[in-house]
């Protein structure tokens, strides 16, 4: 599709999500990719299907942590070993009911939406990860009154 190259020529690659969004709400016709928790009301989440001709399912709290939206994936905090002290303290506070909120309160999907616990989120090994789904989805800017 895209034959060689790595994009579409005069595409603008932008350096984080808040970026993506700030040029898609300003420029007619965008398209662009970014993080559920990055929505604005200046740009309009787009359904996604998996197969071509199927309604769209949007990028919801619900959708997401069902697994209905098709492309939502983990967000994952990694630590060296076992956390212990202060990063112990930290990812205790975000796995809490309290830090899990501030993660509604942003646009992404809390742990406690997918059933899973923070022991289900942290496999036992030399590395520990916390994990959450978050939706990412295509974001369209608004039509040009021109």
């Amino acid at each position: 599709m895209l034959d060689k190259n790595d994009f579409k020529l005069g595409s603008i690659d932008q350096s984080g999500s808040k970026d993506v969004v700030s040029l898609v709400s300003t420029t007619p016709c965008a398209i662009g990719y970014s993080g559920m928790g990055y929505a604005t009301d200046d740009v309009k989440m787009v359904p996604v299907s998996k197969v071509k001709g199927e309604a769209g399912v949007p990028p919801t709290v619900e959708n997401a942590a069902s697994g209905a939206y098709p492309i939502a994936r983990p967000l994952l905090i990694y630590t060296a070993g076992e956390p212990t002290g202060a990063v112990k303290e930290y990812l205790d506070w975000i796995m809490s009911a309290e830090g899990q909120q501030i993660v509604l309160e942003m646009g992404y999907v809390p742990v406690g939406e997918t059933g899973a616990s923070a022991e289900d989120a942290a496999p036992a090994g030399d590395d520990a990860a916390a994990e959450q789904p978050a939706a990412e989805g295509a974001t369209e800017g608004a039509e040009s009154s021109n």
